[in-house]
């Protein structure tokens, strides 16, 4: 209701307020007009009083008429703005009485409703303090709560790391029987490196499709039939061309024989020489100062990790 009577008593006041601007632009419209009617009644006043003293003495009483007639005109302007002020003080008045009504209406209600919220004090202060122990055991429930799923995830992720070890340890043993079984067998090419190779040049170099993929080729010399070589594998995707070299055991010999084999492999297959070609070794494991001895050869280094095999200098071979 105190709302309702403040919008009212504001609606008023911008009533009174464009009413008090339009009389005092009435006003002022007004004072012109009556200046400008003051003016062209003294030019005609002195056109006149020209022609009275033309014609002698007889405008006189004709001036004199319209001197009063004037006056009277002036007289009436400003009884009218008299009136017209004394409106404007009169309503200016009742809306300040109006006004103070309202001031002490709304201080009447705002004293009632101290004396309400004093009485409810009491009261609300009791519900707080129930509040607040509420929702303290809230807190030490949902601290509880997250005490348990914090420990739950806990043991999850120490289970799940402890999985994960034993899962790596059974694939390197695992690899790793089968890399001795492989050698045994003498099918480390066929069973171990060659499979990787098609799996490192789709995940690794980003080549989803093989054109032609073959294990344990034996090649004639185009130019000497009389000489057969034999290359552990090869892989044919788009424009490139991948070839493998596989040892279970590695010796410096075969790796420094590397260069004249891929320089074999490239008489032998002479309709790839436009191909990109990326030589690759493999052995069950390649010690570090051999790893750098094939990156200076451009030959990538493919040895078993702890899950398959992986390339050992892919990333310094990759990027040129």
């Amino acid at each position: 209701m105190a709302q309702t009577t403040e919008y009212r008593l504001e609606t008023l006041e911008a009533v009174l307020a464009e009413f008090i601007m339009q009389t005092n632009r009435s006003l002022s419209r007004m004072e012109r007009d009556t200046e400008d009617f003051k003016e062209a009644m003294q030019r005609s006043l002195e056109e006149q009083q020209r022609k009275e003293e033309l014609r002698l003495a007889e405008s006189k009483t004709y001036r004199e008429e319209q001197q009063r007639k004037e006056e009277q005109r002036l007289a009436e302007l400003k009884a009218y703005q008299e009136e017209q002020q004394r409106k404007d003080e009169q309503r200016l008045a009742e809306l300040r009485t109006y006004r103070e009504e309202q001031q002490a209406y709304r201080d009447e209600e705002r004293r009632k409703e101290e004396v309400r919220l004093t009485e409810s004090k009491t009261g609300w202060e009791q519900q707080q303090r129930k509040d607040e122990q509420r929702m303290v055991e809230l807190k030490a429930y949902q601290e509880e709560q997250q005490r348990k799923e914090e420990q739950r995830l806990a043991d999850k992720r120490r289970a799940d790391e402890e999985w994960k070890a034993e899962k790596k340890q059974m694939n390197r043993e695992w690899n790793q029987k089968w890399g001795e079984m492989a050698e045994k067998l003498g099918t480390f090419a066929e069973d171990l490196a060659a499979p990787n190779l098609r799996r490192i040049s789709r995940e690794q170099f980003g080549y989803p499709a093989i054109d032609y993929y073959a294990v344990r080729i034996d090649k004639r010399n185009p130019l000497d039939s009389s000489q057969l070589f034999e290359f552990d594998g090869m892989l044919v995707t788009g424009q490139t061309l991948f070839f493998l070299e596989a040892k279970f055991t590695v010796r410096m010999t075969y790796l420094e024989g590397l260069p004249r084999l891929i320089e074999n492999f490239k008489l032998c297959f002479p309709e790839y020489a436009t191909y990109k070609l990326i030589p690759v070794f493999a052995s069950m494991s390649i010690q570090p100062d051999q790893v750098r001895y094939l990156t200076k050869q451009d030959i990538y280094a493919m040895a078993l990790g702890e899950e398959t095999m992986e390339l050992l200098n892919f990333d310094e071979l990759h990027p040129r």
